[in-house]
């Protein structure tokens, strides 16, 4: 996730291919829970090289679209994500815990 590693080499890469396109039209999200302590920079470089990935697979569309991505991240890291990421957005979505009475 870091570091876009593939450790089978090209058979492992040929698998994210397969999944990238498998939905036959479909549409694609990506949905990401990092760890908290993980570092920015390594992370949206690798979710930017998966975006160019299947931003290359969708040949038929001919659009320069990102890839949909939801990033589930602390609020105080926004200014670094939107500094590695410029197009993505923050929602503000807050967890409440269910407590039982």
């Amino acid at each position: 996730m870091f570091n876009h590693h593939f450790f089978d080499g090209k058979a492992s890469s040929a698998v994210l291919q397969a999944f990238l396109t498998e939905s036959e039209g479909g549409k694609l999200v990506m949905v990401a829970d990092p760890p908290f302590g993980g570092l920015v920079k390594p992370l949206a470089n690798s979710f930017s090289l998966l975006s160019q990935t299947w931003r290359k697979l969708q040949s038929s569309d001919g659009s320069g679209a990102d890839m949909p991505m939801m990033w589930i991240f602390p609020y105080f890291f926004e200014p670094r994500i939107l500094e590695c990421l410029p197009s993505l957005t923050m929602l503000d979505y807050q967890v409440i815990p269910f407590m039982m009475m």
